[in-house]
């Protein structure tokens, strides 16, 4: 299984190939992407489709991967060696593992076409890897093995975990017909805190959102604030990956944990005037800085952050 790093290319690939490709940072069908959580780099993907949360892609390996069918070979890419796809391990992924696009590798017309053979039991328009030789065969077994687990691994993370406190939309709870004595009720609050509640001028924790949505049967997003939902949707950009990785970095916890910091910092501030994306971008530059010592001086955040290139990419 090659190891792959966030700052040195794989063997064979020259350094500005390695370099993310600025000019496109949307999510496109046939582009191909370097993913990453934790500040470590944990494979390639080929994209397939993507939604606003969570995006599909095949597996891409290296030349230097003992590769076997049903993978397929693709000779013209944009690092300039060989690669390897797997349209029959298609994998959906949360958009927050997305670092950097590195190319076009396949046109959406081909991808469609080649996932259709893969449905149907056709030869694909791409020609599969060749066979390994009778020597090969184990360490090409035991690849695919690792493969599969490492991408179930990838598809189990996710963010939003609503693991962060978010804020009550009044005008859904009006619309819904509840009422502050509502939420009174249903959470164990004082009346004092229910109204505050209500108004969006308190935050309620994930357990009392849920409760709520349980009550009213609305879905738990429609209670929450629409910032508190556009800024998570923003948070899974790419364009954003890095400034995160920079959190982490300097409050010394995770990605999942620098995500979630951010997106409370934001409710924080989300009074104030501006875009929801200028605000975001005072959050991140203040943290960045090391101007919030909050977040460094509460017992939760003392978790170190890995910085060595991961043995699963």
């Amino acid at each position: 299984m090659t190891r792959l790093s966030l700052e040195t290319p794989p063997a064979g690939v020259s350094p500005d190939r390695w370099k993310p490709h600025l000019e496109n940072e949307q999510v496109i069908t046939g582009d191909l992407w370097l993913l990453s959580w934790d500040n470590l780099a944990r494979g390639l993907g080929l994209v397939t489709a993507h939604f606003d949360e969570y995006t599909l892609v095949w597996p891409i390996s290296l030349p230097s991967d003992p590769v076997a069918p049903p993978a397929i070979e693709i000779r013209q890419t944009p690092l300039g060696i060989p690669l390897y796809a797997w349209p029959s391990r298609e994998t959906g992924i949360s958009t927050a593992l997305f670092d950097r696009p590195l190319g076009p590798l396949l046109n959406k017309s081909l991808v469609d076409a080649t996932a259709t053979a893969f449905d149907d039991g056709t030869p694909p328009p791409i020609p599969f890897t060749p066979e390994p030789t009778a020597e090969g065969r184990p360490a090409a077994k035991e690849y695919s093995r690792l493969l599969v687990d490492i991408w179930a691994t990838l598809g189990d993370i996710q963010w939003p975990t609503f693991g962060t406190e978010a804020r009550l939309n009044p005008d859904t709870l009006r619309a819904a017909g509840i009422k502050p004595s509502t939420l009174a009720h249903v959470l164990g609050m004082q009346t004092a805190a229910a109204v505050q509640a209500f108004r969006g001028e308190s935050p309620v924790t994930s357990d009392q959102a849920e409760s709520l949505a349980q009550v009213t049967g609305l879905d738990t997003r429609q209670l929450i604030t629409t910032d508190s939902f556009e800024v998570s949707l923003r948070l899974l950009k790419p364009q954003y990956k890095n400034q995160l990785r920079q959190v982490s970095l300097q409050l010394r916890v995770d990605e999942s944990r620098a995500r979630d910091i951010v997106a409370s910092e934001f409710e924080l501030a989300a009074r104030s005037n501006g875009t929801i994306d200028s605000r975001l971008n005072g959050v991140f530059a203040r943290l960045i800085a090391g101007g919030t010592n909050h977040w460094l001086t509460t017992n939760h955040y003392s978790r170190p952050v890995p910085t060595k290139p991961s043995p699963d990419s």
